[in-house]
């Protein structure tokens, strides 16, 4: 399974302005999983991917949320037009009924194994 990296700005937690600096404690996070052996994916969209970390790039999964514009909208951000780190999309997620939604984007593995553990 993936060790999902969220990146973007949460309530009580606020990034530094300097995107350099937040870019580093990515790499380092990122470099940390991997030299431990677990492969990575990134939980962010572009607008606020640059926000925080400007133009880094990984080339990695990614898991791109469309908030509560519905199923229609997280899959059309499976397309690579909303790629923000250079990853391929693998996950969409909605809000509905005030809880989280997924599905897996067209195209990449649907076997859920592949992208989470079950402990």
């Amino acid at each position: 399974p993936i060790v999902w990296i969220d990146v973007e700005p949460v309530l009580h937690f606020d990034w530094s302005p300097d995107v350099v600096a937040n870019g580093a404690v990515v790499q380092g996070a990122a470099r940390g999983y991997t030299d431990a052996g677990f492969r990575i994916g990134f939980y962010s969209i572009g607008s606020l991917w640059t926000r925080v970390v400007g133009s880094l790039r990984f080339g990695e999964p990614e898991w791109r949320p469309a908030g509560s514009r519905g199923l229609a909208e997280a899959l059309d951000r499976c397309g690579p037009d909303w790629s923000f780190q250079g990853g391929v999309g693998v996950l969409g997620q909605w809000i509905e009924d005030a809880r989280d939604r997924n599905v897996t984007c067209p195209g990449a593995v649907t076997d859920l194994r592949r992208w989470f553990h079950q402990y």
